[in-house]
C-alpha cells in the first residue's frame, strides 16, 4: 500500500488550542486500497472562528504523483 500524506498549516486560532492529531488507518481502509480502491482519510480542526483539514492521506495500491 502506498500513502501521500498532507499536514496542513493550522490558522493561529487553531494552534493557540494545542491541536493535535494521531493518525489511524482502518484495517478496511489498507484492505480498499490494495484491492484497487483509492480512499481518503482526514482530520478536521475546528476553533471558534474558523474550521480547515488539518491533515489528508491518500492511500492506493500504486504509487501516487
Amino acid at each position: 500500500t502506498y500513502g501521500i500524506l498532507l499536514l496542513n498549516q493550522l490558522d493561529p486560532s487553531i494552534e493557540a488550542m494545542g491541536a493535535s492529531y494521531r493518525i489511524e488507518v482502518p484495517r478496511q481502509a489498507l484492505r480498499a486500497a490494495n484491492r484497487g480502491i483509492m480512499n481518503v482519510l482526514y482530520a478536521s480542526a475546528t476553533s471558534a472562528t474558523t474550521s480547515q483539514y488539518a491533515w489528508l492521506l491518500w492511500l492506493a495500491d500504486h504509487p501516487l504523483k
